[in-house]
């Protein structure tokens, strides 16, 4: 089991202040046939030095620069590690998030069983954590099973209001060539558009018992997972409009997914610019706009919740 090659990419920017922690989760693993690429986005800081440290330490690391005549951005970084990469399976693990020690071995050992599928991946338990992992327990997620097909798990998605983080998952490498790199265009949720074409080509979802990974949750206030300029209120709906028609291809239906609605919702609770909603009404739906220039208008002049679910009762 052993010859089984897992290839960890990990794109960074500025972040040699707690890269190392992410490292040496890496480096704790007791599964030992892993390579570690890391891909530097441009940091100014002393991410370099930190990484020539832990290149001389352990060969199974591995660093390389963003080319300057590339576009700058993560996903240039995570698609110029595959190409770099030669594991039968990778594992995308962003430069601020952790794995627990015994999690790629209890992910290989589950995938062992499965080799002759070229079309399956693993997942894992996870949850928050701040500065430390200490008594981090995993959530206790309804989606911590097996699964006979990656779009029943896209279900659960929909049926629970809940989401994997990107480091959850194993995936054999064919299965990426299926479903294609990471969207280059986008700035944001662009792992939920990735993950989307690869669970809905995804045959086989296994759920080992042991092994978790850590998503930090608090790191910096410029976390690139917030709203915070146009474009990425822009690349936002965007990639929601893909995932949407991803999954109307493959069920072959006009109507939105469970998915879907919950992900318009996600947009309108957090996108606070009202032009750029109203021009993908077409998309969001003009009621779900409707609702929420009522909730922006009564919040403007201090009317509570209690009145604005009067009105909404009234009005249906």
């Amino acid at each position: 089991m052993n010859d089984i090659l897992i290839s960890i990419i990990i794109p960074t920017y500025n972040r040699a202040s707690i890269l190392n922690q992410t490292l040496d989760s890496v480096l704790s693993q007791t599964y030992s046939n892993w390579e570690c690429i890391v891909v530097d986005d441009g940091s100014s800081d002393d991410t370099e030095e930190l990484l020539a440290q832990y290149c001389a330490k352990d060969s199974r690391f591995k660093y390389f620069k963003r080319p300057l005549e590339t576009p700058k951005g993560g996903n240039v970084c995570r698609n110029l590690g595959f190409e770099l990469s030669k594991g039968a399976f990778v594992k995308w693990l962003d430069s601020d998030d952790l794995l627990s020690a015994d999690l790629l071995l209890s992910q290989i050992s589950a995938a062992a069983k499965y080799l002759e599928e070229k079309y399956v991946l693993i997942t894992s338990k996870w949850n928050y954590f701040s500065e430390t992992v200490d008594d981090v327990k995993p959530r206790i997620e309804k989606t911590n099973k097996n699964y006979d097909s990656g779009f029943s798990l896209i279900s659960d998605f929909g049926n629970f209001g809940t989401f994997l983080p990107s480091h959850v998952y194993l995936v054999r490498r064919e299965l990426i060539q299926k479903s294609g790199l990471w969207n280059e265009s986008l700035s944001i949720n662009q792992d939920a558009e990735f993950f989307t074409r690869v669970l809905l080509n995804t045959k086989k979802i296994i759920h080992p018992v042991d092994g978790m990974v850590y998503y930090r949750c608090s790191f910096s206030d410029e976390n690139v997972s917030r709203f915070t300029t146009l474009d990425k209120c822009r690349d936002s709906i965007i990639s929601w409009i893909l995932i949407d028609s991803y999954i109307k291809l493959y069920t072959k239906s006009i109507h939105s997914h469970k998915y879907i609605e919950n992900g318009k919702r996600h947009l309108l609770s957090k996108i606070q610019n009202k032009e750029i909603l109203i021009e993908y009404n077409w998309f969001l739906g003009k009621r779900n706009l409707k609702d929420w220039l009522l909730k922006r208008k009564l919040k403007m002049y201090g009317i509570t919740r209690h009145f604005y679910l009067i009105r909404i009762f009234k009005n249906h």
